[in-house]
């Protein structure tokens, strides 16, 4: 199946407060082919966000620094070297995204009407009637109900599994042919969660469009997504099909990921964790930054990056796999 976004060694660092460099993304490459969902996770800190607003170029610059790499899409143009006006046409546009939490996406000032009217007349040649009518369709395909109070109301006046469903709503006010979902179940309960799961699912399903989940909650691409992109302290450390990783994980970190997940064949009092936390971007160990975490660490993870070794159609960046794969 084609490829509809490709990020290419994405380098993506930050001006710190001592103007040190903070190298937020390390050669990130990843792959949204048409019609799939790409499932990107990761713990908090592991840069997954970054990749996810640099396929808009939303992060501001100053402070962030597009240091390398490419963002593809639909193979025809890189999004990072675009001007202002042009990515203004694809945000919104071919591209759509929900970002992590809607009530600060989401303007208190303006109704939802008035901010979804804004959205549609922007890409679309529709008068004010037009575009409230397409605003009341869309709310009504997110499973919103009295869709013409919601219109006239204020987001803080919503509950948090409403506002996700107008950004959904609004994500796809111009049919994109992609949507990033930045963690779209945030702070949202078990129920509301799966709904909004279910929701996007459904949508693609009826429109092909390629999704992009972004989220710590391995589970959930597990279900839900075709491809996994397994990120720590702001590298790629596994790439595979979703049922391979959650089968038979190969890098540790992924394997721990794997391992503390909740499970009805788990009969331990405790789940097992990984020991440690996730490095901050100004205190990256040299070498792997995994290896002060990891139980099959070597002398050489703890001064040398590993390289990046393919297995097939997976691929993993481990020093316990250099040399062993096959391209």
């Amino acid at each position: 199946m084609d490829s509809l976004l490709e990020a290419r060694n994405l380098q993506v660092h930050f001006r710190g407060p001592n103007k040190e460099i903070l190298k937020a993304a390390e050669g990130v490459s990843f792959e949204a082919r048409k019609g799939e969902t790409l499932g990107i996770v990761g713990e908090s800190g592991c840069g997954k966000s970054v990749c996810c607003m640099s396929i808009l170029k939303l992060l501001p610059s100053p402070p962030a620094i597009y240091a390398g790499g490419e963002m593809i899409f639909d193979g025809r143009f890189d999004i990072l070297k675009l001007n202002k006006k042009s990515l203004q046409e694809l945000r919104g546009g071919r591209i759509g995204m929900i970002f992590q939490e809607p009530m600060a996406a989401l303007n208190p000032a303006y109704t939802i009407g008035q901010q979804m009217r804004e959205a549609i007349q922007l890409h679309l040649p529709a008068t004010k009637a037009e575009a409230r009518e397409m605003s009341c369709d869309l709310l009504a395909k997110a499973r919103v109900p009295d869709v013409s109070r919601v219109l006239d109301s204020y987001s803080f006046s919503l509950s948090g599994g409403m506002r996700q469903r107008v950004m959904i709503a609004m994500a796809l006010s111009c049919q994109p042919d992609l949507l990033v979902a930045d963690e779209p179940t945030t702070a949202l309960d078990a129920t509301i969660q799966s709904q909004i799961i279910d929701l996007i699912s459904s949508i693609q399903e009826e429109t092909g469009m390629s999704v992009i989940l972004v989220t710590h909650d391995l589970s959930l691409v597990s279900e839900t997504a075709d491809s996994m992109l397994v990120m720590y302290a702001g590298f790629a450390c596994e790439s595979a099909p979703a049922n391979e990783i959650s089968e038979h994980p190969l890098h540790p970190y992924t394997k721990g990921l794997v391992e503390s997940r909740p499970s009805s064949r788990v009969t331990a009092s405790r789940l097992p964790v990984i020991p440690g936390s996730v490095p901050s971007l100004a205190s990256k160990p040299p070498g792997c930054p995994f290896h002060p975490r990891c139980a099959y660490a070597k002398a050489i993870c703890a001064s040398q990056f590993p390289p990046e070794t393919a297995y097939g159609n997976r691929k993993v960046s481990c020093w316990l796999y250099a040399g062993e794969g096959s391209s």
